[in-house]
């Protein structure tokens, strides 16, 4: 029979192994990763049978998260732009040298300074497109604005092309006569 282990003899076996996984990470990473080619099909089936058997309780509880971290997704969102070679967009950021600087505290100021909760589809953006995504360079906008921005930059990048200059021209104008809003404040 086992004998029991007092709470500070507990404390020391868990202080123990996680220097023991700290200082050999890599061999513990390795260890997961064969692991996880080795059962990949067990796990992809406890995985759905989890899923199937409680969606309910999974779906509450991703409502409840998206309630409670309303701008965790767009936050995800930039760091695999800039981050991760695989994600579609990352040729655009990533490979641009446009790094994600933003803490999840950041980007909660973010959402609560630009008030994003009353805004139709809230999206991250940046001031400067050029910059990174950090606190001074970004802000939440409408997604339409955000669209009517993109738009605009692309045509100034056409005509810095063409050595013209692009001057909020009439046309521009009356296609969005609510552009001057979108500056920062």
């Amino acid at each position: 029979m086992r004998k029991q282990l007092t709470e500070e003899q507990k404390e020391k076996v868990r202080k123990r192994a996680i220097e023991w996984n700290n200082s050999h990470k890599e061999r513990v990473e390795q260890n997961a990763r064969l692991y996880r080619s080795r059962h990949q099909e067990e796990i992809n089936k406890r995985l759905r049978e989890y899923v199937k058997a409680s969606p309910e309780p999974n779906k509450r509880r991703q409502e409840e998260w998206n309630l409670k971290y309303p701008w965790y997704k767009s936050w995800v969102a930039a760091r695999q732009r800039c981050n991760n070679v695989k994600c579609q967009a990352y040729n655009y950021y990533g490979d641009r040298g446009i790094k994600c600087l933003l803490s999840k505290a950041d980007i909660s100021f973010l959402w609560i300074r630009d008030n994003a909760k009353d805004l139709d589809v809230p999206n991250l953006d940046r001031l400067d497109s050029d910059k990174d995504y950090n606190l001074d360079n970004c802000r939440f906008i409408s997604k339409s604005d955000n669209s009517k921005k993109a738009y605009i930059e692309k045509i100034n990048r056409k005509n810095s092309r063409n050595d013209l200059v692009f001057n909020n021209s009439k046309k521009m104008n009356e296609l969005y006569p609510n552009l001057h809003t979108m500056s920062a404040e």
